[in-house]
């Protein structure tokens, strides 16, 4: 039933009111007889309508009262009155009422009234609950109940105005799951969502109340501390963070264990803005993903200028091939114990007209990512098997020795790469048995897709395949007994400490006697030293290569040299 509070200090009138209200359905809870009392009924009885009379006894008229019910409790007026002069009327209208009655009134006139009153006020109520509704969902993430980007960036906005008088700094953290895609992979988006809601909760949880967390989108979440004392606070705020993502979060019986990464910024003048501090942030972030994920790291000016490189590299390497500004190198490979050169491996290098040199390490990763590393490796391959053909045909090189290239795995998943393959043979005339290819242990075992078809078919035509950095990968012996393979090289690291590590040591002898055992050669990277040759020597490693024989790779002309030097008529 619908509640109504009458507020009238003539007793006889209010008793006929609440008379007039009861026969029209209305419920009256109270009847006021002043101002003060009528906003102490207001409030304890939270009434759906008050009939107020304008001119009360005592130090608060009904104006007055009337202001303060409608702006603390949004409760619609009507306004009652015999009498009222100008400026009594101009302070009623400012307290917003509804409608007024002049009395005396007709029971239907004050029905009308009431009915009228009452429709406004629910229209008013829904509209502002609607757009109450399009700020809150303008300013939170839908899914987890969060601040959104847009709130976030304002929030920062807001804390960068205050940093003109406040003498600490303002930090803000970035947070993504790592791996969280297979989650949504493997078990479906519904998990999905309720493992980020569930992370929503606990990152509430972790933290006071004087953070402001907010989830950018995906799987990433950011922080803003206001208060940053010492950048020790963040790197305290961002270990917690880290181990609670170490325990596992239970969803529908399954256990999942998302780890994350972290990025920090901070910023104490409004000298930089606010998207500058992102950016810095998202610097940061991509950093500690690419230290191995699960860790933090702050913004530097060292992780500036690596990533302005980087955005060179990714924005000019697709023009590089075009502008003739790769060149291969070659290191050359001994034979033990004669040292003699019995093979080459082929090194690409890109000379940036701003830059300088830039090294494979620098902008291969790019290249398979975007996918020109198929366009670069097919280059490689061309130049390497053309530039041992004009070396063969000036020289007595023996047919064991061979040019081996670094392969990449999307060249093996372009279809057509065989066909690229057959033409390059044909074009320089190289013989099959004269390649090498090589891939990274890493590559081959986690490939994506099922390299060993491919494989199979490029041992059958002849090429000779090697397996490089070995030892750092996932090889199993089983998988590595079935791998057409021919060569196993020894990764660098175990050979560093050959002498100094007994471990090491005996991990070569191993890889050794392993590859023995399988009727592969065996080369070891990295040789350095006469204390390790002699090493290697000791334990029938029957090829090396590294910087002992030369400080650096060896230019074309170089290796022709060094060439005629062991085979020439």
């Amino acid at each position: 039933m619908i509640q109504i509070l009458v507020v009238e200090d003539e007793a006889i009138t209010a008793l006929d009111i609440k008379q007039r209200l009861k026969g029209l359905g209305y419920s009256v809870p109270a009847i006021a007889n002043t101002g003060e009392e009528a906003i102490s009924f207001a409030e304890s009885f939270k009434p759906d309508l008050v009939l107020m009379d304008i001119i009360l006894k005592g130090e608060m008229d009904g104006t007055q009262a009337a202001k303060y019910i409608s702006s603390h409790y949004q409760i619609p007026i009507i306004f009652l009155t015999a009498f009222i002069d100008e400026d009594t009327f101009k302070r009623a209208k400012l307290s917003d009422p509804y409608s007024y009655i002049t009395k005396p009134f007709e029971t239907r006139d004050l029905q009308i009234a009431i009915e009228l009153a009452l429709f406004k006020h629910d229209m008013i109520t829904t509209r502002q609950k609607a757009e109450n509704d399009l700020i809150y969902l303008s300013q939170h993430d839908v899914l987890t109940g969060l601040y959104n980007r847009f709130a976030f960036e304002k929030e920062i906005q807001k804390e960068l105005d205050k940093l003109a008088v406040k003498k600490t700094l303002l930090g803000v953290l970035l947070i993504d799951l790592d791996n969280f895609k297979t989650v949504n992979n493997n078990f479906g988006h519904h998990i999905g969502d309720q493992l980020l809601t569930v992370i929503a909760n606990e990152l509430l949880a972790s933290v006071t109340d004087q953070f402001f967390i907010a989830r950018l989108g995906g799987d990433e979440f950011a922080i803003i501390h206001p208060n940053v004392k010492a950048v020790e606070d963040l790197s305290s705020l961002a270990e917690r963070l880290i181990n609670l993502f170490n325990k596992p979060f239970k969803i529908e019986g399954h256990y999942f264990h998302s780890t994350a990464s972290i990025g920090i910024a901070t910023i104490d003048s409004l000298e930089a803005g606010k998207y500058e501090l992102m950016k810095h942030a998202d610097l940061a972030l991509y950093s500690a993903k690419e230290l191995g994920r699960a860790n933090y790291q702050f913004f530097s000016d060292k992780i500036s200028e690596k990533f302005k490189k980087h955005s060179i590299i990714e924005s000019e390497l697709p023009a590089a091939l075009i502008k003739n500004q790769f060149y291969l190198v070659y290191q050359p490979q001994y034979s033990l114990p004669s040292k003699v050169v019995s093979g080459i491996e082929v090194l690409i290098r890109w000379k940036h007209p701003g830059l300088g040199l830039i090294m494979p390490d620098d902008f291969i990763v790019i290249g398979e990512k975007n996918g020109l590393i198929v366009q670069i490796g097919e280059w490689v391959l061309r130049q390497a098997c053309s530039q041992f053909m004009e070396w063969r045909a000036s020289l007595s090189i023996p047919d064991d020795f061979r040019i081996s290239v670094n392969l990449s795995p999307r060249q093996l998943e372009d279809k057509h790469f065989m066909n690229k393959l057959a033409s390059i043979l044909k074009d320089t005339g190289i013989l099959p048995q004269y390649l090498e290819l090589e891939l990274t242990e890493t590559a081959v075992m986690t490939s994506g897709v099922d390299l060993d078809p491919i494989l199979n078919e490029l041992k059958d035509s002849g090429i000779k395949l090697s397996i490089d950095d070995f030892g750092m990968g996932y090889s199993s012996l089983s998988r590595l007994k079935t791998l057409p393979i021919n060569t196993l090289k020894i990764d660098k690291s175990f050979i560093m400490n050959i002498n100094e590590n007994k471990d090491d040591a005996t991990i070569v002898k191993a890889i050794i006697d392993l590859a023995k055992n399988l009727d592969l050669n065996v080369i070891a990277e990295g040789v350095k030293s006469q204390e390790q040759l002699d090493s290697l020597i000791k334990l029938n490693c029957p090829m090396v290569q590294g910087f002992y024989f030369g400080e650096r790779p060896l230019q074309d002309n170089e290796m022709s040299d060094l060439l005629h030097k062991y085979y020439s008529d």
